[in-house]
């Protein structure tokens, strides 16, 4: 008997910020307590984890079912556990032993590495390399690397929307998100992402950091229940906006069967929460139209999204030099419970735990290769991560 094959829908999911909003990281507040990754200053991501996503996705579609979930006691309907995995999987993501393996989310299939929107352009982080312009192999003095040794370069010119400045150590490497265009492919399958268009940074397809995303401080102390502030509770936490008009996005692939279409409710204009004290987003979805990847030749790899790769596997690779930055990754592990007290995080009952500390290298990193040979290892251990790809890390395209 032949396998069963079964139809997927791709959609594009928009969420808005309502709001401020906190993304958080490994550190958290608290010193004394986990002194390695603690500190009275939190400042929150600017761009959510794929993890978060994952999350606020397998939530939404299980709390909008009401034969599944009590949303006045906001918990699974004892005896629906069955049901539920069908639909959701029957735990969040976890790192996987076999990193050919994938994690079972039911009727999600995968998601897309998350990005800026805004009037039908999206805005990925620029490689690292396109802030300079004036040398042909350019790199910053303080990361880049070839063969292990660290590289001395002369000043070098870095784009600054208007006009060109000389790089400084102070300066370090500005950080943009560009409108690229990136065909689509299979982010279940075939997970490869090769850029069609060259980065422009200049007008309305490049913007700095800054110039989308506005800090929100707040500063206070914590006291406890006698009205007597804590030791040690002083602090200051600083949250996001995003640049009115534009939106967090991302590709998401699931059964036939599951429609979130803009038309059908009760999934329009929905409130969904995402990230720490309680972040609020409009949900919006339209389905898309899958299309072919176009192939494109270079010896360079940018990274579309953050990615794991292993320090066992990185040895295995010749890398000619890279500009990177890395940053720590955790994540909840949680099963799905009829007991809503299971998924605090903090407080008595706690069940959920944080897994273990991880290294992501960030979107926007490049790899350059001396040949097509040593370029293609590099990818083989980006796609090989099949878990991390899966919910949209590891994503890259390949540019001359």
């Amino acid at each position: 008997m032949e396998k069963e094959i079964k139809m997927s829908k791709r959609y594009l999911v928009k969420l808005t910020p309502t709001g401020k909003f906190f993304f958080g990281g490994d550190m958290r507040f608290g010193i004394g307590k986990e002194e390695e990754f603690s500190s009275y200053i939190i400042e929150s991501s600017t761009m959510p984890q794929q993890t978060s996503l994952l999350g606020m996705v397998r939530f939404l579609l299980l709390s909008n079912n009401v034969d599944l979930f009590d949303k006045n006691n906001n918990q699974i309907i004892p005896g629906k556990e069955n049901e539920v995995k069908k639909m959701i999987g029957s735990e969040s993501f976890t790192v996987q032993k076999d990193k050919e393996e994938m994690n079972q989310f039911g009727k999600i299939k995968s998601i897309g590495p998350c990005f800026i929107y805004n009037n039908k352009k999206r805005y990925y982080r620029a490689p690292m390399d396109k802030v300079f312009s004036s040398v042909e192999w350019p790199v910053n003095p303080t990361q880049a690397y070839v063969n292990g040794k660290p590289v001395k370069l002369p000043d070098l010119k870095i784009w600054n929307g208007e006009k060109d400045e000389f790089y400084t150590g102070k300066d370090y490497l500005p950080s943009y998100f560009v409108a690229m265009n990136i065909p689509h492919v299979n982010v279940g399958d075939s997970d490869v992402y090769i850029s069609s268009g060259k980065c422009v940074l200049k007008g309305n397809c490049c913007y700095a950091e800054d110039e989308l995303f506005t800090k929100d401080t707040r500063i206070g102390i914590d006291k406890n229940y006698e009205g007597k502030s804590e030791t040690n509770a002083f602090y200051k936490q600083i949250s996001y906006r995003l640049k009115e008009g534009f939106c967090f996005a991302f590709e998401l692939e699931v059964d036939d069967d599951v429609d979130l279409d803009l038309s059908t409710k009760p999934y329009k204009g929905q409130l969904v929460n995402l990230g720490a004290d309680a972040s609020s987003f409009v949900f919006d979805a339209e389905e898309m139209n899958l299309s072919e990847n176009e192939k494109k030749v270079g010896l360079s790899v940018v990274l579309l999204s953050d990615a794991y790769i292993s320090k066992n596997d990185m040895d295995t690779i010749n890398i000619r030099f890279s500009i990177n930055r890395i940053r720590p990754f955790r994540f909840l592990k949680t099963e799905n419970q009829t007991n809503a007290s299971y998924y605090r995080i903090n407080g008595k009952g706690n069940v959920a735990s944080r897994s273990e500390r991880y290294e992501l290298y960030q979107a926007g990193s490049v790899f350059y290769f001396e040949n097509d040979d040593d370029r293609n290892a590099f990818v083989e251990v980006l796609e090989s991560r099949k878990d991390f790809n899966q919910i949209g890390y590891n994503k890259y395209y390949i540019k001359k």
